[in-house]
Parts: structure tokens; sequence; C-alpha cells
């Protein structure tokens, strides 16, 4: 069955066995079959999930180690000085600045 498994009529042949083989068993049986598939199908599942979480913790620790290295700042300026981004500073200060507010 193996070395058949790549063939485009796999599915179709494993389905018309079953048919075949299944046909005069009771209802019973072909559930009892069926149970034993549905378990296959969901060992399945589970080993296809982790696969896919190791996967993408994989890639996840991967652009960590990519990204580290010097951080930048939002609100930095060339080489370190003032972006330019700071709050206005007042050239003069008068004593009733603080006094009038509006």
């Amino acid at each position: 069955m193996t070395v058949v498994k790549d063939s485009a009529f796999y599915k179709e042949t494993v389905k018309a066995f079953l048919k075949n083989a299944l046909r005069n068993s009771s209802a019973a049986e072909v559930k009892e079959i069926e149970a034993s598939i549905v378990a296959i199908r969901n060992d399945k599942v589970k080993k296809e999930k982790a696969d896919a979480a190791l996967a993408q913790k994989a890639e996840q620790a991967e652009k960590a180690k990519a990204g580290k290295g010097k951080k930048k700042f939002l609100n930095q300026g060339v080489k370190g000085a003032n972006s330019g981004l700071d709050d206005y500073k007042y050239d003069s200060y008068t004593p009733d600045d603080d006094y009038d507010f509006m």
C-alpha cells in the first residue's frame, strides 16, 4: 500500500475496497470500523497541529533572534540629538507667564 500511496487513484481505491469489504457487514460492525478510522484521523490531526505549532514557535524564535541588536526609539534624532519633537522651548521667561493662563 505504501508504494501506491502517491498515486492519483489511491483514495478512490481505498474507498472502493472498503465499500466492497463492508457490503455484507451489519451496521454495528461498520460503526465499529468507523470508530477506529475516526480515532486514527484524530491522532493524525493532533500530530499535524503539534507539528504546525512547533514550526511556528521555531519561526518566532528565529524572528526574535534576528531582531536583537540596538533598539531604536521613537523620538530619537540623528545620532541621539534632539529630533525637534519636544515641547516648544521659550527663550524668555517673565513672571507674568505663571499668572496668565489664557
